[in-house]
């Protein structure tokens, strides 16, 4: 992850950032948005805590927003990637079913808090990202503890 993070800071467009997978060049970007349906949970984490690189870079006053069109590709696979992420939970044995979903479902609401955090053109499409159904399932009464 640090790797791509790295990556990133050097070539936060992606224009010579890339890496070869299974015989298909992908840029940076698209990698660590991948990251986001891992079956590791702590790798789903790290990818969801550094979506910010994705719609941010260091500029010499600090951070500066890429522009509309990497911030719409980079919401797209971020968006794809988690949804494959919550889908992907079927594999799951059923006694690790309940961890694995509040896993799935912490990733899914870490990626979007940092999108909407980094991005304040992105956070309303983020916030209707997920239909009523979604919001719903996500949202269930009964899997929030006060």
């Amino acid at each position: 992850m640090q790797c791509l993070l790295a990556l990133l800071e050097v070539d936060p467009r992606c224009k010579w950032a890339t890496l070869t997978l299974r015989d298909e060049e992908l840029p940076v970007s698209v990698v660590l948005s991948a990251h986001l349906a891992d079956p590791h949970h702590h790798v789903c984490m790290l990818a969801a805590l550094s979506v910010e690189s994705l719609f941010l870079k260091n500029g010499p006053e600090g951070k500066m927003m890429l522009p509309m069109k990497n911030q719409q590709t980079a919401f797209e696979n971020i968006y794809l990637k988690a949804q494959e992420g919550m889908s992907g939970q079927k594999s799951c044995p059923s006694e690790d079913l309940p961890d694995e979903t509040f896993n799935r479902r912490a990733t899914l609401l870490i990626s979007v808090s940092m999108v909407m955090s980094c991005s304040p053109v992105r956070s309303k499409p983020c916030l209707h990202s997920f239909s009523p159904t979604r919001r719903t399932a996500l949202m269930n009464s009964s899997s929030i503890r006060c």
